[in-house]
């Protein structure tokens, strides 16, 4: 069986951040990352957004190797948006203090970015194998010792890092997972549409080389369900997508097809002015975490780290989505972790936890904890369903003009009362202060 220092699981950005902080920390060391796909990224079309105020405080080492990095557009425009059934209420926040360098988020394409971090991970010495998938831990008792590949394979390594994504079947193997509870996940439809700059820059209010980020709530499933919908802003292209709850989607009896969902999203008309003239480069559905519970002993075992998408690193709050940044502070911890016990010749799952789980508690695991009941309040029905409608109607009656027209406190609170101002809006008023 052929011997390497650390097998990495994965060429996403957990896996591929842990392999340039191996190589660069030690070149004489081999580092060996198996990657199911064509290439670093050939499997990932996800468009999206890169917090990178987290990554710069957490993950040094990488932070500054993204000097450099295929950055699609720095975020300045942010915008969430209620949809009705024929309306569209948006808050819309344009803030001068974020035209920053480097800047606090940008929008990436990941199939550019991933490929460009293997690239950087190659040049420090790092040895990926693409079309290589990993089928089975290999055991000495308890403790990992390596991995076989479907090719029949067997590698051996002191330790490996599981970064094979949120389905993750090294850490189900590992015993560090038990079964797949739909609630705890999501299903994401999402779409590039290209269309060139000018168009981008003048259709979503925008300078030049500068992005946007829009939220999509309400009206997008039909059936209230946990959810929403997002268009990013890329160099000559959109990203645009939604994202349902599994839990509640599998629950429909005789429910609509995801691609339908979307086409329901895409048809709306303040979706489909800002994607008109755009032409479908590219397609793909996956599974994203979506209401992760982390527990900090199953992040290791005896000579295996799992990070990134893997381990359930994601948050989302409804204005904001994070994961990217989770994953790239989790690979470089995982890195650090690694070198930390090989200076101690100790890969027991006590030393590994002690060294990448201590790191990354305040950084990933408490973030992510603190808003542990996000998704109840977010699988509230109402948000998609009555409070879009109720936003559309007190703004339809304000701004209508015919007839005798009754003075604006008459005319709005009827309809404030009727959608906000009762015993269920009080009752959604006081759950969000679980958040």
């Amino acid at each position: 069986m052929d011997q390497v220092d650390t097998i990495i699981i994965g060429a996403g950005l957990a896996g591929l951040a842990c392999a340039c902080r191996l190589a660069e920390a030690d070149p004489e060391k081999q580092v060996l990352v198996l990657e199911r796909g064509d290439a670093p990224g050939a499997k990932n079309v996800s468009g999206g957004r890169l917090y990178l105020e987290p990554v710069r405080a957490h993950a040094e080492k990488t932070a500054k190797l993204f000097k450099g990095a295929p950055f699609e557009r720095a975020v300045r425009r942010e915008t969430i948006t209620l949809l009705a059934d024929d309306a569209a209420t948006s808050i819309d926040f344009l803030d001068e203090k974020t035209q920053v360098d480097p800047p606090h988020s940008v929008t990436v394409l990941r199939s550019k970015l991933d490929a460009w971090l293997g690239e950087k991970a190659t040049e420090l010495g790092a040895f990926i194998v693409p079309q290589s998938r990993v089928i089975e831990l290999l055991k000495d008792g308890q403790k990992i010792i390596g991995v076989k590949t479907e090719a029949g394979e067997e590698i051996g390594a002191p330790v490996v890092v599981a970064a094979d994504g949120v389905l993750s079947f090294m850490a189900g193997e590992a015993g560090l997972r038990e079964g797949f509870e739909p609630k705890r996940y999501a299903v994401a439809a999402k779409e590039i549409l290209e269309l060139d700059s000018g168009r981008i820059e003048d259709r979503f209010c925008l300078a030049e080389n500068e992005g946007a980020a829009r939220l999509f709530a309400g009206d997008i499933t039909g059936h209230g369900l946990l959810g929403g919908g997002f268009c990013y802003t890329n160099k000559d292209s959109l990203s645009l997508g939604i994202v349902v709850g599994i839990g509640g989607y599998a629950e429909l009896e005789n429910g609509p097809k995801l691609p339908d969902l979307f086409e329901r999203f895409k048809s709306h008309p303040e979706v489909k002015r800002l994607t008109s003239g755009a032409k479908v480069i590219e397609y793909a559905a996956h599974v994203i975490p979506e209401a992760p519970q982390i527990d900090e002993s199953k992040l290791v075992s005896d000579g295996l780290i799992v990070a990134g998408d893997a381990a359930g690193f994601a948050l989302n709050l409804g204005i904001t989505v994070r994961g990217m940044d989770f994953a790239l502070i989790s690979g470089e911890a995982a890195a650090s972790a690694v070198i930390a016990c090989r200076e101690k010749s100790d890969f027991s799952r006590a030393a590994l936890r002690e060294a990448y789980v201590d790191t990354i508690r305040k950084s990933v695991v408490e973030e992510i904890t603190k808003f542990s009941r996000m998704t109840e309040v977010l699988s509230n029905p109402r948000l998609y369903t009555d409070y879009p409608e109720g936003a559309a109607e007190v703004l339809r009656a304000l701004f209508s003009v015919g007839g005798e027209k009754e003075a604006l406190y008459r005319t709005a609170w009827p309809l404030i009362r009727k959608y906000f101002v009762n015993w269920r809006g009080f009752k959604d008023w006081w759950r969000m202060r679980k958040v």
